[in-house]
């Protein structure tokens, strides 16, 4: 086996990877801690993979580079502000919540969590039905979705939310809720 079909496989495991955390960090009911150390960095760590990988893309000889010349200038212009527009949406989705949620899988432990609820969302029907905003001290807040339509109309602001999943320093996860009224 010679030293470029190592690399091949090697980028094809890592790219599998990434694609993997990437999915998992999306579809994840994550409540990411706002003490995790990437969360305040995102968009500088954004823009420095974004102009990275721009790099290596638009290299002499690479495919993105070969597809580019097979292209007519209309095309090239659509694939271009794709790319610039992708790659940082992409990468905030990758750090603001798959790299939490991965990590907070493995070092998560059971807990209980007694939230403050900020506000109801509204609006957010297709991605969170009957769902809140929510707030634990300065260490997260976050969307909890799904709630009960009973306690979602007895629900206001300040009102309090029991949240039963795990936690880490990562994030919290929930599985259940309480509602504690005043």
């Amino acid at each position: 086996m010679n030293k470029k079909n190592i690399y091949s496989i090697i980028f094809l495991i890592v790219s599998l990877i990434l694609s993997f955390m990437l999915l998992f960090g999306a579809f994840s009911k994550i409540i990411v801690s706002e003490s995790f150390f990437i969360y305040h960095w995102t968009k500088i760590l954004t823009l420095i993979i974004t102009i990275y990988l721009l790099n290596i893309s638009f290299k002499k000889n690479s495919w993105l580079q070969k597809s580019f010349e097979l292209q007519s200038n209309n095309s090239k212009i659509k694939q271009f502000f794709s790319i610039i527009i992708g790659i940082p949406i992409l990468s905030t989705i990758f750090l603001e919540t798959s790299v939490p949620a991965t990590l907070h899988y493995f070092f998560s432990k059971p807990s209980e969590k007694i939230v403050t609820i900020e506000k109801k969302l509204k609006g957010y029907r297709q991605f969170c039905h009957n769902g809140v905003i929510v707030k634990y001290y300065d260490i997260f807040n976050g969307r909890v979705c799904g709630l009960d339509d009973a306690i979602i109309n007895k629900i206001s602001s300040r009102n309090k939310l029991v949240l039963y999943g795990d936690y880490s320093k990562f994030g919290f996860t929930y599985d259940k809720y309480k509602y504690i009224s005043r």
